[in-house]
Order: C-alpha cells, then structure tokens, then sequence
C-alpha cells in the first residue's frame, strides 16, 4: 500500500483512521482534519481519529490527549499521516521534522500555548510529553526542527 508522509490524502480516506504505521523509526497514525491546518502545527487527536489544533485549554481539558504534527497542510475533511513519536528523521533519513514554535530554547521540555498549533518553553503548563526542539528558535511561530522520545501527549 503506498502511504504518503509529505502530503494530504486529499478529501479521500486511504487507510482506516487511527491505523499506525512506522517508517524509519518514525510512527505516523492516519487522521482527519476537522478544521484547516497549516504544516507543522500541534494538534490534538479525538476518539474518532480526527484531529483540531493543539491550545493550551483543549490540551489541559481533554485527557488523556494524544498529539500530532503534520508535516503538511490539510484543509477541513482531509486526511493524511501525521507523526505522533517517536521520531527523529522523517522518512528520507535525513530532513529534519517540524513543529510550530514561539522563541524556544533546544532539548527543553516543550508545552501548548494560547496561539493555536503552536509551542513555547516559557509557560509551564500544559507538558507535551516527549517534544523537544533540536534547534533553538529565536522568531516567534516559525517552523523549527523537533524530535519526539516517545508517542506525544498530555495528561497522562
């Protein structure tokens, strides 16, 4: 079965929702968008294997809450792979992953902020289990090389 790990899958579903799959040491898990996601922001996975953008309150109510970062856009109904950790390289070996941060300091522990999808090391709650930067960011809501130790979630 081919599987894309760059792009959307479209407005068609490809694979069951929820279903895992490893490439490279990196695990992805087939989602759906329920809303438009830009590349690299931090969203949440429902139940039903859709996801929202990741804030600070949906991360804090919604537990435990099991987190994403699409390498790619989706526009609202799309659906596509997502890395949910751990990971290092994407699938090539050698590109970096991305996630959306604010001005961040590397291998630090990460957390949701009030901007949607995005991450920040200045506030202490909600903890996004298992991401860290592994470049420091210096401009605000920018894409910046990550790597998850473990599967990405908070509150557990």
């Amino acid at each position: 079965m081919y599987r894309s790990l760059n792009a959307s899958d479209g407005a068609t579903s490809l694979a069951a929702l929820g279903e895992t799959y490893e490439a490279n040491g990196a695990t992805y898990q087939y989602v759906k968008a329920n809303a438009t996601i830009t590349a690299y922001q931090v969203c949440y996975i429902l139940d039903d294997g859709t996801i929202s953008l990741a804030t600070a309150a949906l991360l804090t109510t919604t537990k435990p809450t099991n987190v994403c970062v699409p390498q790619f856009a989706m526009a609202s109904g799309d659906y596509g792979w997502a890395v949910i950790g751990p990971c290092f390289l994407r699938e090539d070996g050698t590109t970096t992953f991305k996630v959306l941060s604010k001005i961040a300091a590397k291998n630090v522990l990460m957390y949701g902020t009030t901007t949607p999808g995005s991450v920040d090391d200045a506030v202490t709650n909600p903890k996004i289990s298992g991401l860290q930067l592994t470049a420091a960011q210096t401009v605000d809501d920018t894409a910046t090389a990550f790597q998850a130790t473990t599967r990405m979630s908070c509150n557990l």
